[in-house]
């Protein structure tokens, strides 16, 4: 009796300390769920992306990033999975708090999960509930948890570690047909988890492998039928939706791709034995770092060394502990092996990524669950409070998350002293926030860096093209022209670049030039001119108002028309100025000064916003979008002023 109660207790125990955990890391990703979109969210959620309206089934054929002539061209990836997440959370809103949400719901699913896991591969409970917030709360996970696009990992390890979780013990075809059935039932539900982690990653490969080192030898037959046929739907799936031609990857040479190859060797073993430093960016591809690439020789030499007695011992008969070792430790190879830059890797310029560690960790900590480890109280104690450490540590790198602009701070001032991508990622956001002259400081220190550094071609376009966008917004017009001539003279097949001489040209008043770049942005990508170039017609129309424009007069009797033709024009300064005068005219018309305030809450600066709200103050007419804008604005540029030494450190 007394036996029963305490196993009752022990069991109501564990339920608790479960419980408490899965709380314990869903509280450390709290700041994650106040989240807005940040780095390629912006891209993948974008409401232009095609798979947004596709038919749920046309996205098994669809490949993952979204394709269009504004966009840099980005690897072809095969994540149709993940796209149908996408379309859940559009579904139910599709405000940044619920993708983030849907995240941090999986990330506490997949932990329940890899208790589940641990426990079936030989650790006590004890262990595997101690085990998974361990791992669920490593700050090297942030990146695959609180940003949206790094939903990838999240959910093909979910699905991975179902699979891991029901394929069924080996049993003998003689046993009863009740249960034979239920075994087949478990095998093919398990090779449908497979698939899906296949279908959210590439990484599920990875767990097709390791449920098959689970069935062992005995049960190769249903392993074979019910994982081999997945995989080979999901490769089929994946060469129909990736035919036809990829984006250039960048050649590297021989002797650079291997040092890389090393360095990245070594900084995943470095990343995972220092779990606290999380970062956006680490090293730099094309630079090879020699006393790493060195460091990560020997340890991938020492890695097949291990490997190769690891395998001969395989076939010794061991304990449930050692296969669950034998599986943790695979599945951490076969995971991280792919991102090892054997094979071109785009990580924006990174050599290697934390969200790249999701898969990996959980194999180890699978592992170390699993293993006999000598004084178990002690462990279980230290690794208690390592886990309340490494919680602090992730809910602060979580905050990063909660503001753009800090996320892009952070990034920067970590990332390798070359690589300009969280430089130039953090210009864009006060670009579009209407800082432009800060915007231009960074885009120069970024375009100095480039020159002096290894970095792919297309960062030095961009870079450019978003230079001139920055003089246009400062009325550096002949400036912004001589940028985008000098691109088009490198570039002459892009027609995003012929756009960008076009509108140079109109902002200068030299329509015959905008003409003709206009129609030769039109002969290079029809589809892309006409949705944001301006047709022949218009064009002339503009020339006619310019001229009618020319008389001071005819500018003081209709200041609503003349702003709107600056606006046209995109002497967007001068535009801001004119609609300030119509704002701040109290005999203007109520409509007139409602469209004037519209467009500088949108488009001007911040004090000319609050100067033309103050003269004509939202009243209860106003659309329900325009209301938010001015709070909107103070508080980025109160985000600003609380770290304005940072971005003028990385601006100098």
């Amino acid at each position: 009796m007394k036996e029963a109660t305490r196993d009752e207790l022990r069991k109501a125990l564990l339920f608790a300390a479960a419980v408490a955990s899965l709380v314990f890391v869903a509280l450390a990703y709290r700041p994650a769920l106040e989240a807005p979109f940040v780095w390629d969210d912006h891209v993948l959620l974008d409401g232009a992306a095609s798979y947004r309206r596709a038919p749920l089934l046309d996205l098994l054929t669809e490949p993952f990033w979204p394709e269009g002539s504004l966009t840099d061209a980005r690897p072809r990836y095969y994540r149709p999975l993940v796209l149908l997440s996408y379309r859940f959370d559009l579904a139910l809103g599709g405000a940044p708090d619920q993708f983030h949400f849907t995240n941090v719901l999986l990330h506490l699913a997949t932990c329940t999960l890899f208790a589940v896991c641990a426990r079936r591969l030989g650790a006590s409970w004890e262990a595997a509930v101690l085990a998974a917030p361990t791992w669920g709360v490593m700050p090297r996970l942030t990146e695959a948890v609180a940003w949206v696009s790094g939903r990838a990992d999240v959910l093909a390890c979910c699905f991975g570690l179902g699979a891991l979780a029901v394929w069924p013990a080996a049993r003998s075809d003689a046993e009863p047909r009740r249960t034979l059935i239920g075994t087949w039932v478990r095998a093919v539900l398990a090779g449908a988890l497979v698939f899906a982690s296949c279908l959210s990653k590439e990484v599920g490969l990875a767990f097709a492998l390791v449920v098959a080192i689970l069935a062992g030898r005995r049960d190769a037959r249903r392993a074979g039928l019910c994982l081999g046929l997945p995989v080979l739907g999901y490769a089929a799936l994946r060469t129909i939706a990736l035919a036809g031609p990829s984006s250039a990857s960048r050649d590297l040479g021989a002797g650079t791709r291997l040092g890389t190859v090393f360095e990245a060797v070594a900084r995943y073993a470095e990343m995972i034995l220092d779990p606290f430093r999380s970062r956006t960016s680490i090293g730099l591809v094309g630079e090879v770092d020699t006393v790493r690439a060195a460091v990560g020789g020997t340890l991938a030499a020492l890695a097949l060394v291990i490997a190769a007695v690891f395998v001969r011992r395989a076939h010794a008969k061991g304990s449930t502990s050692r296969q669950g070792m034998q599986v943790g430790l695979v599945l951490a190879a076969t995971s991280l092996g792919p991102v090892l830059h054997v094979v071109p890797l785009a990580l924006a310029g990174s050599v290697a990524a934390d969200r790249l560690l999701y898969v990996p960790l959980a194999g180890i900590m699978l592992a170390i669950a699993c293993a006999p480890l000598p004084r178990p109280r002690v462990f279980a104690a230290a690794a208690l409070a390592g886990t309340l450490l490494l919680g602090a540590t992730t809910t602060a790198r979580a905050n990063d998350y909660t503001e753009e602009l800090r996320f892009w701070i952070v990034a920067a001032e970590q990332a390798h002293p070359h690589n300009t991508m969280p430089r130039m990622a953090l210009a864009g956001v006060l670009l579009g926030r209407r800082e432009p002259e800060l915007a231009c400081r960074l885009y120069d220190r970024s375009l100095e860096t480039l020159a002096q550094s290894r970095a792919a071609p297309s960062a030095e376009r961009r870079a450019r093209e978003n230079r001139a966008v920055c003089a246009v917004r400062l009325g550096r017009y002949e400036e912004a022209l001589a940028l985008t001539e000098a691109l088009a003279r490198s570039h002459p097949e892009s027609a995003r670049i012929q756009l960008a001489v076009a509108f140079a040209h109109l902002h200068l008043r030299a329509f015959d030039a905008a003409a003709s770049s206009f129609a030769r942005a039109a002969a290079l990508d029809p589809a892309l001119t006409a949705r944001i170039g301006v047709p022949a017609e218009r064009l002339r129309r503009i020339q006619a108002a310019d001229r009618f424009f020319e008389d001071l007069e005819a500018r003081k009797n209709e200041p609503v028309r003349y702003a709107k033709h600056l606006a046209d024009l995109g002497r967007l300064p001068e535009a801001c100025d004119a609609f300030l005068a119509v704002a701040t005219n109290r005999r203007a018309a109520p409509d007139a000064r409602y469209d004037a305030t519209a467009f500088l809450l949108l488009h001007g600066s911040l004090e000319a916003a609050e100067l033309a709200t103050a003269a004509f103050p939202p009243g209860p007419d106003w659309d329900d979008d325009l209301r938010p804008v001015l709070p909107r604005r103070r508080a980025h540029r109160r985000a600003l002023e609380a770290v304005l030494p940072r971005v003028e450190a990385l601006a100098r």
